[in-house]
Protein backbone atom coordinates (compact mmCIF):
# COMPACT_ATOMS: atom_id res chain seq x y z
CA UNK A 1 0.00 0.00 0.00
CA UNK A 2 1.51 3.49 -0.86
CA UNK A 3 0.60 6.49 1.69
CA UNK A 4 1.05 9.88 1.34
CA UNK A 5 0.80 12.07 4.85
CA UNK A 6 -0.31 8.99 6.05
CA UNK A 7 -3.22 8.88 3.80
CA UNK A 8 -3.75 5.17 1.38
CA UNK A 9 -3.45 6.62 -2.04
CA UNK A 10 -2.25 3.27 -3.81
CA UNK A 11 -1.78 -0.63 -3.85
CA UNK A 12 -0.14 -3.41 -5.68
CA UNK A 13 -1.00 -7.14 -5.65
CA UNK A 14 2.22 -9.68 -6.34
CA UNK A 15 1.27 -13.55 -6.69
CA UNK A 16 4.61 -15.97 -6.64
CA UNK A 17 3.19 -19.56 -8.23
CA UNK A 18 6.11 -21.50 -9.22
CA UNK A 19 9.11 -19.23 -10.64
CA UNK A 20 7.07 -16.87 -12.18
CA UNK A 21 5.69 -13.70 -10.14
CA UNK A 22 2.82 -11.20 -11.43
CA UNK A 23 2.05 -7.71 -10.35
CA UNK A 24 -1.87 -7.16 -10.27
CA UNK A 25 -4.22 -4.39 -9.12
CA UNK A 26 -1.88 -1.47 -8.95
CA UNK A 27 -3.60 1.21 -8.51
CA UNK A 28 -3.59 4.97 -7.67
CA UNK A 29 -6.56 7.31 -6.70
CA UNK A 30 -6.69 9.85 -9.20
CA UNK A 31 -5.31 13.11 -7.63
CA UNK A 32 -2.24 11.48 -6.60
CA UNK A 33 -1.12 10.30 -9.58
CA UNK A 34 2.24 11.36 -11.20
CA UNK A 35 3.57 11.87 -7.76
CA UNK A 36 5.85 9.09 -7.36
CA UNK A 37 3.19 6.50 -5.71
CA UNK A 38 2.70 4.26 -8.40
CA UNK A 39 7.08 4.33 -9.35
CA UNK A 40 7.48 3.24 -5.14
CA UNK A 41 4.61 0.72 -5.25
CA UNK A 42 6.21 -1.16 -8.64
CA UNK A 43 9.61 -0.48 -7.25
CA UNK A 44 8.74 -2.73 -3.80
CA UNK A 45 6.68 -5.47 -5.73
CA UNK A 46 9.62 -6.17 -8.02
CA UNK A 47 11.64 -6.03 -5.12
CA UNK A 48 9.69 -8.72 -3.86
CA UNK A 49 9.81 -10.84 -6.14
CA UNK A 50 13.33 -11.20 -6.52
CA UNK A 51 13.97 -11.63 -3.08
CA UNK A 52 11.89 -14.84 -3.68
CA UNK A 53 14.26 -15.31 -6.74
CA UNK A 54 11.75 -15.97 -9.28
CA UNK A 55 12.73 -16.33 -13.09
CA UNK A 56 9.88 -13.95 -14.37
CA UNK A 57 7.94 -10.84 -13.31
CA UNK A 58 4.82 -9.88 -15.35
CA UNK A 59 1.76 -7.89 -15.89
CA UNK A 60 -1.24 -7.46 -17.43
CA UNK A 61 -1.48 -3.52 -18.41
CA UNK A 62 -3.96 -1.43 -19.18
CA UNK A 63 -3.23 0.34 -22.34
CA UNK A 64 -3.29 4.39 -21.38
CA UNK A 65 -0.43 3.33 -18.70
CA UNK A 66 1.90 0.89 -20.89
CA UNK A 67 4.36 3.84 -20.92
CA UNK A 68 4.33 3.93 -17.48
CA UNK A 69 5.49 0.32 -16.95
CA UNK A 70 7.88 1.13 -19.67
CA UNK A 71 10.07 3.90 -17.94
CA UNK A 72 9.88 1.15 -15.01
CA UNK A 73 11.66 -1.88 -17.65
CA UNK A 74 8.81 -3.57 -18.73
CA UNK A 75 8.47 -4.11 -22.47
CA UNK A 76 5.20 -5.74 -23.62
CA UNK A 77 4.50 -9.76 -24.84
CA UNK A 78 2.10 -11.18 -27.26
CA UNK A 79 -1.15 -9.49 -28.73
CA UNK A 80 -3.64 -7.12 -27.09
CA UNK A 81 -6.04 -9.15 -25.27
CA UNK A 82 -9.28 -8.11 -23.62
CA UNK A 83 -9.33 -8.26 -19.42
CA UNK A 84 -12.88 -7.23 -17.69
CA UNK A 85 -13.73 -5.72 -20.69
CA UNK A 86 -10.65 -3.16 -20.97
CA UNK A 87 -8.03 -3.61 -23.64
CA UNK A 88 -4.60 -5.09 -22.06
CA UNK A 89 -1.20 -6.37 -22.80
CA UNK A 90 1.27 -8.24 -20.80
CA UNK A 91 3.87 -6.97 -20.27
CA UNK A 92 7.53 -8.45 -18.31
CA UNK A 93 10.15 -7.02 -16.59
CA UNK A 94 13.39 -6.74 -18.38
CA UNK A 95 16.31 -7.91 -16.09
CA UNK A 96 18.90 -5.95 -18.33
CA UNK A 97 16.76 -2.79 -17.28
CA UNK A 98 16.62 -3.78 -13.79
CA UNK A 99 19.86 -1.83 -12.72
CA UNK A 100 18.01 1.56 -12.85
CA UNK A 101 14.05 1.73 -12.02
CA UNK A 102 12.38 4.66 -13.35
CA UNK A 103 15.24 5.23 -16.60
CA UNK A 104 13.55 5.30 -20.10
CA UNK A 105 13.04 2.05 -21.85
CA UNK A 106 13.17 1.37 -25.19
CA UNK A 107 9.04 0.32 -26.53
CA UNK A 108 8.36 -3.21 -27.51
CA UNK A 109 10.69 -5.25 -28.66
CA UNK A 110 9.36 -5.46 -31.45
CA UNK A 111 10.12 -2.13 -32.48
CA UNK A 112 6.27 -1.00 -32.79
CA UNK A 113 4.96 1.07 -29.93
CA UNK A 114 3.66 -1.13 -27.58
CA UNK A 115 -0.06 -0.12 -26.99
CA UNK A 116 -0.90 0.11 -30.50
CA UNK A 117 0.05 -3.31 -32.15
CA UNK A 118 -3.81 -3.73 -32.34
CA UNK A 119 -6.54 -2.63 -32.43
CA UNK A 120 -8.76 -2.62 -29.24
CA UNK A 121 -12.01 -4.90 -30.37
CA UNK A 122 -9.65 -7.63 -31.18
CA UNK A 123 -9.15 -10.15 -28.77
CA UNK A 124 -6.20 -12.64 -28.63
CA UNK A 125 -5.23 -15.78 -26.79
CA UNK A 126 -4.65 -14.99 -22.99
CA UNK A 127 -1.20 -14.86 -21.99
Amino acid sequence: MARIRGRAVGTARLVVKNDRAKIGRMAVLKGYRGKGAGKALLKRAIESARKKKVKMIYLHAQIPVIGFYEKMGFHCVGRLFMEAGIPHRKMVFSPIASRSFGARQPAARSGRKCGRDSRPGQRASAA
